[in-house]
């Protein structure tokens, strides 16, 4: 029996999966109908008992029906929502991999930011040429999502992706993103051509990439013992932040209720800045917009948390779970 926690942001969902069934051996028609049901009914208990079957099948089939499924939610259902995209990253084989990557690319808004949200838990080297794909054909904001992800992964094939993206991607700001990706991966830097970094790589592949200074195996440390989690390529991008000495950093955020026993604050930005011994001062939205608010003198960096938006949005023209989700909608 092989037990599986699957996190996504401040959810957590443990799920049980007892030896891999066959897609021949899967009742596809009976576990479709059980999970619409369980959403139908909102009944959580109920889609679990279906996704456990289905993700251990895996393949295009299981990703087809949790998509669809997905899909049809109503509205303000978040707690089934998260549930079924937590539980269908996971997935690892190539065929289902292949089938998320289609899914990411067909579905044009926010389903596709959180699959690729959902899959910055999986680790498993067959979702590189997930993360390829939707560099080459996905929008910009999913372009960027796949190339930390890329970074984060950190093994020789990301640089093959990489490099693929880099030959084939017009956006010049994805270009940009590639070349510090490929800079953090390799410690290399031969400039911003595909031609140069696909020279260096050919020499240098076999050696392998280097392993990064200072940096934990698990690519959650800042070196010297301290351990924050941020991810290989968070990580870059902060290094330097923790010797700003007697500088502060501000951080915004919103309301932060529990509900269903999950805080909907993702970040919490104020923990990770004091545990790196960071003078941090937490300040509201609501009172950082009002007129004549000046941000500290000896600020010199501004951080704002990442809040799942409900009914205690500030923004007054904004309507909550207009179409589902308790996304905003102007």
């Amino acid at each position: 029996m092989k037990l599986k926690l699957v996190i996504f942001g401040a959810l957590a969902f443990t799920f049980v999966f007892a030896g891999l069934a066959s897609a021949d051996e899967v009742k596809w028609g009976k576990l479709q109908s059980a999970l619409k049901q369980g959403i139908v009914r909102n009944r959580p208990e109920d889609v679990k008992k279906a996704l456990i079957p289905l993700v251990n099948a895996g393949g295009k089939k299981a990703v087809d029906i949790v998509v669809g499924a997905i899909d049809k939610i109503p509205g303000m259902q978040d707690q089934i929502y998260w549930m079924l995209v937590s539980a269908i990253t996971t997935i690892t084989d190539p065929p289902g991999i292949d089938a998320l990557a289609d899914a990411i690319i067909s579905h044009k808004g926010s389903l596709s930011r959180d699959l690729m949200f959902g899959l910055q838990t999986n680790r498993s080297l067959e979702v590189v040429a997930l993360y390829e794909r939707v560099l080459l054909k996905c929008a910009q904001d999913i372009q960027k999502m796949a190339v930390e992800q890329l970074v984060n992964i950190g093994k020789d094939e990301c640089v093959e992706s990489l490099l693929e993206g880099l030959k084939s991607v017009r956006d010049k700001l994805i270009k940009e993103e590639i070349v510090i990706a490929l800079k953090m991966l390799t410690g290399a830097d031969v400039g911003t051509s595909y031609r140069d970094w696909k020279q260096y790589w050919d020499e240098a592949k076999n050696q392998g990439l280097p392993r990064p200074e200072g940096e934990d195996a698990d690519n959650s440390g800042f070196g010297g013992g301290f351990r924050t989690g941020l991810s290989r390529y968070r990580k870059k991008q902060a290094i330097g932040i923790e010797g700003l000495g007697p500088l502060a950093a501000l951080v915004i955020t919103a309301r932060c209720d529990n509900r269903s026993g999950s805080a909907i604050c993702f970040d919490q930005l104020e923990a990770t800045l004091s545990q790196m011994r960071i003078k941090n001062t937490v300040i509201r939205r609501i009172k950082f917009e009002e007129k004549g608010y000046k941000i500290p003198k000896d600020t010199i960096a501004v951080f704002i948390n990442c809040v799942q938006i409900h009914p205690h949005c500030v923004c007054p023209t904004c309507e909550v779970g207009k179409t589902k989700h308790n996304r905003l909608y102007p």
